[in-house]
């Protein structure tokens, strides 16, 4: 009687929040009250349907093109335009088998597929393709540091021998033989073979008790395909860890000495300038590929150097500097503050997350507290200016809670169930981004072919601003890796299986989505969101000679006055090469893939995790509910130049034309948040539990068996 009590208390709560949120209550921006919205269960209503009378999309001149209609050639300007997108249930117990069946990967799927042709690509199918490269992307960029030249000759490896001869030259003290025991062990589980010297105990004993601790030391996500990348890993988790408050696990001394070998670290950086530059290239890497560090690291230390030999005033001085007030204060999980080798990256959902209750209740989810978040405003995703690759990443998905603010919204009148498809899409989608940075980020501690009208055309699901975004933080990456590591070293960054380099994966990434953005505007019939000059920076382009009026036609988007010839040309060879893709998508390598992966966000006794269980299809249906202009092309008479035609569909009503619906089946991921035991899985124990159970309950189900 009493939980039940308690249960309706925790509903009623929840509803009185979300009233609050909606008039604006919910507090300061970039704040949120997770102690309140805690353990509340979120309603279960879909959101609601989009209205008709809310949509009053700009008409745009200059977007025309030419369409065939079953072999009636017209002039289609769709720019004021809506289309409707809803989910519908299946048709004969063929469809209803094929829908409501779990797969392992998306080749699987598609063979069971009658005609790969009715699937229309969506946002989780491109998501394998991304999560396949950048996967590559980062292995390659680990492998590379770990004993490469891009950076330091011999790598990280032979930055930390560098630091440890360093360190054996200083005269003897505890805090020297801690600092040097514990960058042995780095070294050592790195896979290589140190000489510690009298710390040879010392460092035995770190590395036991690091080993021991399967959260921080087992390998997991892409690292566990590679023997280096485990040893990279492992090495690095140790680096992670935070001295001097008392935090660190494995070296079983006073936080005064644990302050005190990282003094005597920094020390010796400073001392060595090819070091310390070398040091910060490695870090400001990290902080561009994932995100900034949620805790101090070795550069924080150096302005208080003749506060090196009192821990206490360094670390008072520590506490009262701008950099743990950013940090620590802003970007920290409170439980872990310190200064560590190689410190962990901040995320928005752990700052989120960092206040919940120690003692967490049961029914707490923590996607439906960062979602309600974002939909609140009261957590912003957009990047900042010292933002990393992670940050571009979410804010690229956002548009998937809040539609509203995407380029596209005024075009497309979407249904409570598509919206709820968008949702779980985010679900899924920042899952599979949280996994390829899962050594970086710190877990959270508690204290087809087109078709063609008359019915819509997409040729893929119309996500255009997250397409954008998408692009434009592999852009901001290619940029920043290139200012870290200097052009030369950058391009010469091999992937692992030789099949190019990791510059060019990440040019080719950003093409491709620059190109789905400007396809998907011209399906809808919409102005593209590039800025002029932005696909300059692209190599890989091989625009055509010159700007025809038969290319305006097929990718009308390039007809923007604001744009240069230069521009509409590289636009359209975007364009050009993401059709490319999509002709070749169904036979595309990184469908057989295995989407399934799970990543731990908060710790108690147990993890709480989200996973991505398998993949499975959906229904989406898309109606013309305010129908473009058209207007046929006569065939007898000369065809009207672009002008002509611009001019007459702009004036009176060329509406007059009947469209059907489009129906077409997508792949989608198949999200849970679940607990598991203390300790993580790797890909491989997993997906070996995915493989007993047929559903996403029973996968459920057999993880919460893991549990302490």
């Amino acid at each position: 009687m009493g939980n039940r009590v308690v249960s309706s208390i925790f509903r009623l709560a929840w509803l009185c929040l979300a009233a609050c949120f909606l008039l604006g209550l919910a507090g300061c921006p970039g704040q949120i009250d997770s102690k309140v919205i805690y353990g509340m269960e979120p309603p279960d209503d879909l959101p609601p349907d989009d209205k008709l009378s809310s949509k009053n999309p700009e008409y745009v001149d200059y977007m025309v093109g030419l369409r065939n209609i079953d072999g009636r050639l017209l002039y289609f300007n769709g720019s004021d335009s809506v289309i409707g997108l809803d989910l519908v249930e299946p048709e004969g117990e063929r469809e209803s088998e094929q829908l409501d069946r779990l797969y392992p990967n998306l080749e699987e799927l598609v063979k069971a597929a009658d005609d790969a042709g009715t699937l229309l690509p969506s946002i989780d199918l491109l998501d394998r393709y991304t999560k396949t490269t950048d996967d590559a992307a980062y292995g390659a960029i680990e492998l590379a540091y770990h004993d490469g030249d891009p950076v330091n000759s011999g790598g990280k490896q032979q930055l930390l021998n560098d630091i440890l001869a360093a360190l054996k030259e200083l005269p003897d003290a505890s805090a020297r033989e801690l600092a040097i025991a514990f960058i042995a062990a780095a070294i050592k589980l790195g896979g290589g073979d140190p000489d510690p010297g009298p710390a040879a105990r010392k460092m035995a004993a770190i590395e036991k008790r690091f080993l021991a601790d399967k959260f921080f030391s087992k390998p997991v996500g892409f690292y566990v395909e590679d023997e280096t990348l485990k040893k990279v890993f492992q090495r690095d988790r140790l680096l992670q860890q935070p001295f001097g408050w008392g935090n660190e696990k494995f070296t079983n001394t006073s936080p005064d000495i644990e302050l005190g070998a990282m003094a005597l670290i920094a020390t010796v950086l400073a001392d060595n300038p090819e070091l310390l530059a070398a040091y910060d290239k490695y870090q400001r890497t990290a902080e561009r590929l994932t995100n900034p560090t949620s805790n101090l690291d070795l550069r924080d230390l150096l302005p208080y150097r003749e506060l090196f030999d009192d821990p206490t005033a360094l670390r008072n001085a520590m506490m009262n500097s701008e950099a743990w007030q950013v940090k620590i204060v802003q970007r920290h999980c409170s439980s872990n503050l310190g200064v560590a080798f190689w410190p962990f990256s901040y995320s928005r959902e752990n700052v989120l997350f960092r206040d919940l209750p120690d003692d967490p209740m049961d029914d707490i989810n923590l996607m439906d507290l960062f979602t309600a978040a974002i939909r609140a405003g009261s957590l912003d995703l957009a990047p900042a200016a010292d933002s990393g690759w992670y940050d571009y990443q979410a804010y690229a998905l956002e548009t998937l809670l809040l539609p509203e603010r995407g380029l596209e919204y005024n075009n497309l009148l979407m249904s409570g169930k598509y919206k709820q498809r968008l949702k779980k899409a985010f679900e899924a989608l920042i899952t599979q981004r949280r996994e390829t940075h899962i050594k970086q980020l710190e877990c959270c501690d508690g204290a087809a072919a087109p078709c063609e009208p008359p019915c819509p055309r997409l040729r893929i699901e119309p996500a255009i601003t997250h397409f954008l975004r998408t692009a434009r933080g592999y852009a901001m990456l290619v940029d920043a890796l290139g200012d870290v590591l200097g052009d030369e070293a950058f391009a010469g960054i091999e992937l692992a299986d030789g099949s190019g380099t990791v510059a060019d994966s990440l040019r080719e990434s950003c093409t491709l989505f620059y190109g789905l953005h400007l396809l998907s505007c011209i399906d809808i019939g919409i102005p593209c969101g590039l800025d002029p000059g932005e696909l300059v920076f692209l190599t890989n382009l091989e625009p055509p000679a010159e700007l025809t009026a038969e290319l305006l036609w097929q990718y009308p988007v390039a007809a923007d006055p604001a744009l240069d010839e230069m521009d509409a040309l590289a636009m359209i060879a975007c364009c050009q090469l993401a059709e490319e893709w999509l002709d070749e998508l169904w036979d595309g390598g990184f469908l057989a893939a295995d989407p399934r992966v799970i990543v731990p966000v908060y710790r108690n006794d147990n993890l709480r995790c989200w996973a991505v269980v398998g993949v499975k299809l959906v229904k989406l249906e898309a109606t013309y509910e305010r129908e473009p202009r058209t207007l046929p092309v006569n065939r007898v008479d000369e065809e009207l130049s672009l002008a002509e035609a611009r001019q007459q569909l702009a004036d009176g009503d060329n509406r007059g034309m009947w469209w059907g619906p489009l129906e077409k089946l997508m792949p989608v991921y198949v999200f849970a948040e679940v607990e598991i035991g203390p300790e993580p899985l790797t890909r491989e124990e997993f997906r070996a539990i995915c493989d007993k159970g047929d559903t996403r309950e029973e996968i459920v189900k057999l993880l919460e068996k893991l549990q302490r």
